[in-house]
């Protein structure tokens, strides 16, 4: 996973905010159906990216652990959930997916907006996978999306956005078998009026869900589903179509 800058940073958190806006609260549903009410519920809410659904969580009484790469992610997050962060309901912590632990137990994990599919490579995710595991609480649950391979072809495009303060041209390729590379190219205008200009890389990595599912139910997680993305809390027979893959599994004993 690539720490990514301020510059763009700034831009994801306005204009790429939308996903958890509309999925926080499918996810909340599911977390409801499954456990209790959230309030006071402990959540961590693994590549956290800007905040945008810790301060959901937060808002409905959650107490909320973010964890990200990217310090300019972090930044803006805790700006976001200010109020949260010094009342102690909320802490970020900079640190790697597949290679974190924390003090506290959690009653819910979520990782959202395809942010595994960036890890470099099967063995990262299942050290991820493992990594969660530790965190949960016993029956904590687990909810993530991976990008299937038709969300992966919705990279090999070229697009550009201009607002009145920033310019963004993203240019992908797909290589139609397990990795889509990205090159996010931004020119971002300053206090004197000037234009910086700034570039992000990056790499998803297609993961086979029937693997994924697989390795899980082999490594002490029971209950493990797909899920549909419109009703998280309703299971889905087989990978449903669309460009991600809603999975959930509980954390069950290890020995």
């Amino acid at each position: 996973m690539i720490p990514y800058s301020t510059r763009f940073a700034e831009i994801y958190d306005e204009d790429w905010s939308g996903f958890a806006s509309r999925k926080a609260p499918k996810i909340l549903d599911l977390f409801r159906n499954h456990h209790r009410s959230p309030d006071r519920a402990v959540v961590l809410d693994l590549c956290c990216g800007t905040g945008q659904m810790a301060e959901h969580f937060l808002e409905k009484g959650c107490l909320v652990t973010g964890i990200d790469q990217s310090q300019a992610m972090l930044d803006r997050a805790i700006a976001r959930c200010s109020p949260y962060v010094e009342s102690g309901s909320a802490n970020f912590l900079r640190a790697n997916a597949c290679d974190f632990s924390l003090d506290t137990s959690v009653d819910f994990c979520v990782s959202a907006y395809d942010a595994l599919n960036h890890l470099p490579d099967q063995e990262s995710l299942w050290r991820c996978f493992d990594a969660v595991f530790r965190a949960l609480k016993p029956h904590g649950l687990f909810v993530f999306d991976l990008k299937t391979k038709q969300g992966m072809r919705g990279w090999n495009s070229i697009s550009i956005t201009e607002k009145p303060q920033w310019t963004l041209i993203t240019r992908g390729t797909y290589d139609d078998r397990d990795t889509a590379h990205r090159r996010v190219t931004g020119f971002v205008q300053d206090n004197d009026g000037r234009f910086t200009r700034f570039e992000e890389t990056m790499t998803e990595r297609w993961f086979d869900p029937e693997s994924v599912c697989q390795r899980l139910e082999g490594t002490g997680w029971r209950e493990v589903r797909y899920a549909l993305s419109a009703d998280l809390t309703r299971p889905a027979t087989g990978v449903p179509d669309g460009s991600r893959v809603y999975i959930v599994a509980e954390r069950g004993a290890r020995s």
